[in-house]
C-alpha cells in the first residue's frame, strides 16, 4: 500500500503554499463568528474534498460564497451527528463520575472521546462525500474499521492535533479551524491510499 505523507511532511507543505496564512486567518475568524462560521465549514469541506480528488494537501481559494455555504450546510450535518452529539454525551458521563468523585477517570475519557470522535467525524466526512448520501453513515461497523486503521497509522496527526487545539483553545475560532484542517487532510490523504491499494489489487 502506498503510504500517506507522514504528518510533519504534511504540515511542512501545506504551510509552504502561497497564500496559507490569510486563508488559515480568514478561517480562523470566521469560525468565531455565528452563522459566519457556516463558510469556514464550508471551506474545510472544500478542502477535504479537494484532497480526496487529488491525494495532495492542497488549500483551496475563498471563493463561490454560495457553493461555501451549501457545503458548510453539508458539514455541519455530519459533524453533528458524528462528532458534536457523541461529545455532548460523553461530556454528561463525565459530568456523572465527576460526581461521583472519579474525576480522573472522566478527563481520560473526555479526552479519549475528543481524539476518537473526531478521527470518526473524519471518517464520515469521507465515506459522505463520496455519494452525498447519508445513507453512508449508517454503516457504524465500516466507519469504526476506518478509525481503527486512522488510529493504527495516524497516532502522532491525532495527538498533535488533540495538543494543538487543547493548547489554543482559548483562541477557539483557530483552534477548531486549523485542527480539524490537519485532521482531515491527514486523514483523507491515508483513507485515499487505502482506497488506491485496493483498487489495484482488484484489478491485479
Amino acid at each position: 500500500m502506498k503510504e500517506a505523507p507522514k504528518f510533519e511532511f504534511m504540515l511542512f507543505r501545506l504551510l509552504r503554499q502561497p497564500g496559507v496564512y490569510w486563508k488559515l486567518l480568514i478561517g480562523g475568524l470566521l469560525s468565531f463568528v455565528p452563522v459566519l462560521n457556516f463558510f469556514a465549514f464550508g471551506y474545510l469541506y472544500r478542502t477535504g474534498s479537494l484532497c480526496r480528488r487529488q491525494a495532495v494537501p492542497v488549500l483551496p481559494d475563498w471563493d463561490n460564497p454560495i457553493g461555501l455555504l451549501r457545503d458548510g450546510f453539508r458539514f455541519t450535518l455530519v459533524w453533528l451527528v458524528c462528532w458534536l452529539i457523541p461529545v455532548l454525551l460523553i461530556l454528561l458521563l463525565s459530568c456523572f463520575l465527576n460526581w461521583l468523585h472519579l474525576g480522573a477517570l472522566g478527563h481520560c475519557l473526555n479526552a479519549a472521546a475528543m481524539i476518537g470522535f473526531s478521527l470518526f467525524f473524519c471518517a464520515a466526512l469521507y465515506r459522505f462525500q463520496r455519494n452525498m448520501d447519508l445513507r453512508d453513515l449508517l454503516d457504524v461497523m465500516l466507519l469504526f474499521r476506518m478509525v481503527q486503521g486512522l488510529l493504527r497509522h495516524l497516532p502522532v496527526a491525532a495527538l498533535a492535533t488533540f495538543g494543538l487545539v487543547s493548547i489554543c483553545w482559548p483562541l477557539y475560532g483557530f483552534a477548531f479551524f486549523f485542527g480539524f484542517l490537519l485532521l482531515i487532510l491527514q486523514s483523507f490523504l491515508f483513507l485515499h491510499s487505502v482506497e488506491a491499494s485496493a483498487a489495484a489489487s482488484r484489478a491485479i
